[in-house]
């Protein structure tokens, strides 16, 4: 098994098109500092580039006509496999049609497009909050993200099929019961993503998007 292989697996990834590379010392991570003031903490980073080869441009559809044009770099959360705060130096390759002149930037499988948190991660944290009855605040730091990701992630989980299944008003469950350390709002939205019974409440309607 390749090192890159080996790396994968280790940082819960599947994308056989990003390759990481080591520095001067032969290491192929690092540690370093991020966050300011009391929030400021150690990481663990691997450095990696994300490249492969395109045959047809994705805009006009011209085959043999992209070619590499630079690189954009870019910082992952990751999931690890131990306690520090686990991140990704990823440096994306850069692509230009010299047919139509459009550029796009290599994609993974593993990273939706303009979010910096792993697919792997998104997954912890919906089994944390439904399965394991975590407060967002723990999850956030656990996986060593903030609770408004941790938020968005869980908000995002009840959007389907182009609408949003279920609507969830954060500011007025604010001052509700707190069930289970959470407001009350959140084990009913947990229950629901599972089918175990049905929403009912001020906070949680269903509306769909026009």
């Amino acid at each position: 098994m390749s090192q890159d292989n080996c790396i994968l697996r280790e940082l819960n990834l599947k994308d056989k098109n990003i390759h990481f590379t080591d520095n001067e010392a032969g290491e192929w991570n690092y540690f370093d500092y991020r966050g300011r003031g009391d929030k400021r903490h150690k990481c663990l980073i691997y450095t990696a580039n994300l490249t492969y080869s395109v045959s047809r441009c994705s805009d006009c559809g011209f085959r043999d006509c992209v070619e590499h044009w630079g690189w954009t770099s870019t910082e992952m959360r990751l999931t690890g496999t131990s306690l520090w705060d686990v991140r990704l130096a990823l440096r994306k390759q850069r692509f230009h049609c010299k047919n139509c002149g459009n550029t796009f930037t290599a994609a993974s499988s593993d990273f939706e497009k303009n979010c910096q948190i792993s697919r792997n991660t998104k997954v912890i944290v919906k089994q944390n909050l439904n399965e394991d009855m975590m407060t967002e605040k723990t999850v956030a730091k656990h996986l060593h993200i903030s609770p408004n990701s941790v938020q968005r992630i869980e908000y995002d989980a009840i959007y389907e099929g182009g609408q949003y299944k279920y609507q969830y008003n954060f500011k007025t469950t604010i001052t509700e019961a707190i069930f289970h350390g959470m407001s009350s709002a959140q084990p009913m939205i947990s229950l629901a993503l599972f089918g175990v019974m049905p929403l009912q409440s001020s906070n949680l309607k269903y509306c769909p998007i026009d």
